[in-house]
């Protein structure tokens, strides 16, 4: 009895035994798969950032974030991108515990993959967080941290003057804003052609912006005057003259007459108004003329001068510092 005891316990020790490697080998095969899984799901996302063919719509299905109009932001932008990420690969992945996600879904599992990629003549390296969402519900692998910058395009300004700001032809900036707030947005990795204007007076070319990982600096823009600009700086520059008008307190003018005594009533106006050109923020007046009365009679001056543009904050609209600084031709 005791002989037959034991080998019954030897029987279920073995079955018990067989029972947890079946269990085990399991665990594995289906780790594995749920690897692959994760793999297989970032493929389709990276091929979906990389190629310039599909629609950056399709990046919704796949990643599941807290904002979903971040997103929306982000693939339009993405849409204007002069060039996307190029030569991408996969790296290793593991399985984490937890990941930071500002999305609602609810996930059992989170696996990390590491991604290289080419971008701007530059190689790159970064992480990609996969979640699995809890069983039961639908869908599969979601990423959860994307590949992504952020860039706060409300931080352009220009002196004292905040940039409306465009990416291609969509228009990131609210425009009009006259105060700085905060406002970090998502942006896929890409080269952005990047555009800054002051109102309908000022304007830079298209900068490339490239976006990688991490926080992205915006450009130095190149602002230069508009045909409106131009012309309401001009409309300055000659109004700035007016107080010649009513005597010789204000009048930039003075300073090129000061040798003779000045009569009631000695300016006669402009012979010729001078050419105005601005480059950054200083004027330049060129081969202007005026004519003004002396105690030796009527007299012309042909005259050269710099001055400095400012632009009111609140209206955008370009504007003279004064005084004008002038000297005779």
């Amino acid at each position: 009895m005791a002989r037959s005891r034991r080998a019954s316990l030897v029987g279920i020790a073995a079955v018990a035994a067989l029972l947890a490697g079946g269990v085990a080998a399991f665990a594995v095969v289906s780790g594995d798969d749920d690897e692959a899984g994760a793999r297989s799901a970032a493929q389709r996302y990276l091929r979906i950032l990389s190629d310039d063919g599909r629609d950056p719509d399709d990046l919704t299905e796949l990643v599941a974030v807290g904002d979903p109009e971040a997103l929306d932001r982000a693939d339009t932008l993405l849409a204007q991108a002069r060039e996307r990420i190029s030569d991408v690969s996969l790296g290793e992945s593991r399985e984490i515990s937890t990941a930071e996600t500002s999305s609602d879904v609810v996930f059992d599992r989170f696996e990390r993959v590491e991604v290289r990629y080419r971008l701007a003549g530059e190689r790159h390296r970064s992480a990609i967080t996969l979640g699995l969402p809890r069983t039961g519900t639908d869908g599969g692998w979601l990423v959860v941290t994307p590949l992504s910058g952020e860039v706060d395009w409300n931080a352009a300004s220009w002196g004292t003057a905040q940039l409306d700001v465009e990416v291609g032809d969509v228009a990131v900036t609210e425009p009009g804003r006259t105060t700085y707030e905060p406002d970090a947005q998502l942006v896929h990795p890409g080269v952005y052609p990047v555009r800054a204007s002051v109102g309908p007076y000022l304007t830079s070319p298209a900068t490339d912006l490239v976006v990688a990982t991490g926080s992205t600096p915006l450009p130095t823009f190149d602002l230069a005057p508009t045909a409106d600009g131009t012309a309401a700086i001009t409309e300055q520059v000659l109004a700035a003259f007016e107080p010649c008008t009513r005597g010789t307190a204000y009048c930039p003018a003075t300073t090129l007459v000061d040798d003779d005594p000045l009569p009631e009533g000695w300016w006669h106006g402009f012979t010729t108004e001078p050419t105005v050109t601005v480059e950054g923020t200083t004027i330049t007046l060129r081969d202007g003329a005026f004519r003004y009365a002396s105690a030796a009679g009527e007299r012309t001056v042909r005259f050269d001068g710099t001055g400095r543009m400012v632009v009111d904050p609140a209206t955008g609209e370009p504007g003279v510092a004064v005084p004008l600084e002038l000297e005779r031709r």
